[in-house]
């Protein structure tokens, strides 16, 4: 009787755990479509959006929506895949209660995203929009994060605003990568980073405007390969230009701010662009490899007063064809491997150190037009060069150390 009457409980335990892990399911499970558009309640007082059916060519889902007499909050939105396949163009308003949106479906079409006032949108996935056909959309000022590659590959889109008050802090990694029609973009005042690709190969930006207030790191190669992107004007709160960030574009002006703060100019930052001249700030201590290379309408480099520069990279200036002379600043005090190579109508070069100078044997290697290195009275020039043609060690009065 004993063994019966606890096989008997045990079964009605079982019983009942499954019962309430069904009812538990079911609940999480409550489902209800409305407008072509099912809602999921996916947590106490929330519901999750799935916008499916493509029907119409406006889309609106609901801000609360009643589920088996539970009012709900919707606050996730997902586009599934075929969304809107029966219509070319289509507004779409996102209501104010969502926080986080997704996309599962890379055929969304050309469509205008709208965001309720009042939006409480903090994130959009990586990837939501990557592919899609949208033209247009203005990020609410709530939205603290945009995830990778969250508009990459949008070929039609044309405009992005950031609502004043924007709290972004980062364009992340490839973020807007191949939008060809986008021709202008605001950064918004708190970025302090631009990741890198966020806005490579977009082949018709012709104008970035920077309202940050902080510090900022332009990362590798943000604008890559932006044909039309002719000038640009760096904050003062630019720290760091990364490799290859505006290699490859069209890049005829450059601007930096009498305080700039910039430190550091990376490998291929302005390789192969159009710049007739540039003026380093006084704040940079390092000039990467391959930075100008390849610059061939580049005729001027300056550096402004009280220049910290303690580093030049090899090849930093070489395939500059147009460059004719130089004067590095005091802090300046050896030229690296190929730093001119090929820099065909390079005449003279001058230092200001009162320190002793290196220059490496490959530095001017196919300099043909060279004929004169200038440098302060008695500071000794070393030539690493242990063959013929070797320039005079030591400094002639009139500074005059080297002459062909």
């Amino acid at each position: 009787m004993k063994l019966g009457n606890l096989l008997i409980r045990t079964c009605i335990l079982a019983a009942t755990c499954l019962n309430q892990h069904t009812h538990a399911n079911q609940d999480a499970r409550k489902t209800i479509i409305l407008g072509g558009i099912q809602y999921t309640k996916i947590g106490e007082g929330c519901a999750h959006a799935l916008v499916f059916r493509g029907e119409r060519s406006d889309t609106r889902p609901e801000n609360h929506v009643d589920i088996e007499g539970e009012e709900l909050t919707v606050t996730d939105l997902t586009f599934e895949r075929n969304y809107h396949r029966t219509v070319s163009e289509v507004n779409i308003l996102i209501p104010s209660s969502v926080t986080t949106i997704t996309n599962d479906d890379p055929s969304l079409p050309r469509a205008i995203i709208m965001f309720e006032s009042g939006s409480k949108l903090t994130k959009i996935e990586r990837f939501t929009f990557c592919n899609t056909q949208i033209s247009k959309i203005r990020i609410p000022a709530s939205v603290r994060l945009i995830d990778h590659g969250c508009f990459s590959g949008c070929h039609n889109l044309r405009e992005i605003i950031f609502e004043e008050g924007s709290n972004i802090t980062s364009i992340n990694v490839s973020e807007f990568r191949k939008c060809t029609e986008l021709k202008e973009i605001c950064i918004p005042k708190f970025v302090q980073i631009l990741r890198a690709y966020c806005f490579s190969e977009c082949e018709k930006l012709e104008h970035v405007e920077f309202k940050t207030i902080h510090s900022l790191v332009i990362s590798d190669y943000a604008f890559f390969k932006c044909p039309n992107l002719k000038s640009v004007d760096i904050p003062n709160g630019a720290k760091r230009l990364g490799l290859g960030c505006f290699s490859w574009s069209g890049l005829e002006k450059i601007t930096f701010g009498e305080d700039s703060r910039l430190k550091f100019i990376d490998e291929g930052a302005f390789w192969n662009c159009n710049l007739g001249q540039i003026n380093i700030p006084s704040n940079v201590e390092e000039i990467g490899e391959r930075c100008f290379g390849q610059c061939k309408e580049l005729e001027h480099v300056t550096f402004a007063p009280n220049s910290k520069l303690k580093k030049i990279g090899q090849m930093a200036f070489a395939y500059c064809d147009k460059l004719t002379q130089i004067t590095f600043p005091a802090s300046v005090t050896s030229l690296p491997r190929h730093c001119f190579a090929l820099c065909k109508n390079l005449q003279s070069i001058t230092f200001e150190s009162c320190e002793p100078i290196s220059i490496d044997f490959r530095a001017l290697i196919g300099c043909p037009s060279l004929t004169k290195i200038f440098a302060p009275a008695g500071v000794t020039v070393v030539n690493k060069m242990r063959c013929r043609n070797v320039f005079r060690i030591n400094c002639n009065d009139d500074k005059l150390i080297f002459e062909k």
